[in-house]
């Protein structure tokens, strides 16, 4: 299990080398998993009643970005950071991992408080929620620290295990039961399973860690720390306004019919979306422990992947998942194909806000990001609750296409200008100053 630890030593393959080998792993776990999902939600959809469909992936959803929130952005700071802190990456992996899940617990217990009475029926499936969300919350922040720890590979079988396991238990659970809370149960258990695994290399440093663990402490001033960690925060904030929003607003305006379709749908969204999104961490680790010479090399190799996954993407939205829809009843494929063909679209015009996004992480400059990110969030939910009344789930497709556009509007200027600074870098070969 896992990444070979000489890929890191003096005469290995070059740091672009090694990231086509992370994100590739990493994008092939996320196209598993995508279809993996939507085997899962078709098993759900085939033995379940459509009210607990709608019901469970709503809560999911929910849990899902619950977990993200209460990572405190250390995901994405841990991307940056682990490479390079040394002996001081595992003690502050395990004090993040107790804050992490005391906070997933309280912000579950509030969500159960806001949500929609019809949403959760018993006692049972709200307990169960809560665990979900704290177990997310564990399994998604050991996606990043795997990655920080230059182990892309191991989040990659860690998240290919969690999509069988979860689908294995899900047949067997709804051979037995149709209550809401066994789709929790077949999506929790795996994911502990592995939050434990992985648990366990970090704390006995199996697999090559204890060496990463031993190097040299090399980290920013602690008030850089501080400010980068704010930022990010404030982006993993923001950015969760829309996974929980979007699926209430398509509860309280259409109805838990319509919130089955869109979360069936949003699940092939999710899953297309991911593997865009999962290749920016390795590049961020990478570029964090590499030579200013080698940052162009590594910019124009992720340029290439993010043009050719975002194509693939939008190829598999448009295509392929309204004709994988059918499977599940004419009720899915006919309500879902005007969203699907929508997101088909963000799917290209969204490499330039994940470029600029890799960017700005790299050189800790995320004030700008982070306004940009809050004027998306608020421009989809509005746009989404005024056009769900029109459009019916085709609304939320056409809210994000719109604010994908603006989004590209506001990050072209600084884009560029980033890609002009880094292109004076010296050539390979050149002495550089030290870091």
């Amino acid at each position: 299990m896992g990444d070979n630890p000489s890929d890191d030593n003096t005469g290995a393959p070059g740091p672009d080398h090694r990231l086509v080998a992370d994100s590739g792993a990493l994008m092939l776990a996320a196209v598993l998993n995508g279809g993996l999902g939507l085997v899962f939600w078709a098993v759900a959809a085939r033995l379940l009643p459509v009210e607990v469909v709608g019901r469970s992936s709503t809560a999911i959803m929910a849990a899902t970005t619950i977990g993200a929130l209460s990572n405190l952005s250390m995901g994405p700071f841990f991307e940056r950071l682990l490479s390079t802190a040394g002996a001081a990456g595992r003690t502050l992996i395990l004090r993040t991992h107790l804050v992490v899940a005391v906070l997933a617990a309280v912000l579950a217990g509030g969500y159960l408080v806001a949500a929609p009475r019809d949403l959760f029926t018993d006692p049972r499936t709200a307990v169960m929620f809560v665990v979900t969300a704290v177990v997310v919350g564990a399994f998604a922040l050991q996606d990043s620290i795997l990655i920080g720890l230059l182990r892309s590979r191991w989040t990659a079988l860690k998240n290919i295990a969690h999509a069988v396991g979860k689908l294995i238990l899900l047949i067997v659970l709804a051979l037995s039961v149709t209550h809401a809370s066994s789709v929790l149960l077949a999506w929790t258990v795996p994911a502990a399973l592995a939050v434990a695994v992985v648990g366990g290399l970090i704390v006995t440093g199996g697999g090559g860690l204890d060496r990463l663990f031993a190097g040299a402490v090399q980290l920013p001033p602690t008030a850089a720390l501080v400010r980068e960690g704010a930022s990010l925060y404030g982006i993993v904030l923001v950015n969760s306004l829309l996974p929980v929003t979007v699926p209430l607003l398509v509860v309280h305006a259409l109805g838990v019919a319509d919130a089955a379709y869109f979360g069936v749908a949003w699940t092939l969204v999710a899953g297309v979306t991911l593997v865009l999104s999962v290749i920016s961490g390795p590049f961020v680790a990478r570029a964090a422990a590499a030579d200013p010479a080698e940052l162009p090399a590594l910019i124009r190799r992720q340029t290439r992947l993010l043009v050719g996954v975002a194509v693939a993407a939008a190829v598999a939205l448009g295509v392929v998942a309204p004709i994988a829809l059918e499977l599940l009843g004419a009720g899915y494929a006919d309500n879902a194909r005007p969203l699907l063909l929508a997101m088909a679209v963000t799917q290209v015009l969204s490499v330039p806000g994940y470029l600029f996004g890799g960017l700005v992480r790299i050189s800790r400059r995320l004030g700008y990001a982070l306004c940009v990110q809050i004027g998306m969030a608020l421009g989809v939910i509005g746009l989404t609750w005024v056009l769900l009344h029109r459009l019916g789930l085709a609304g939320v497709g056409v809210a994000y296409l719109v604010m994908e556009f603006a989004m590209i509007a506001a990050v072209a200027v600084p884009l560029r200008r980033m890609l002009a600074g880094i292109g004076r870098c010296p050539a390979p070969g050149t002495q550089v100053p030290a870091r």
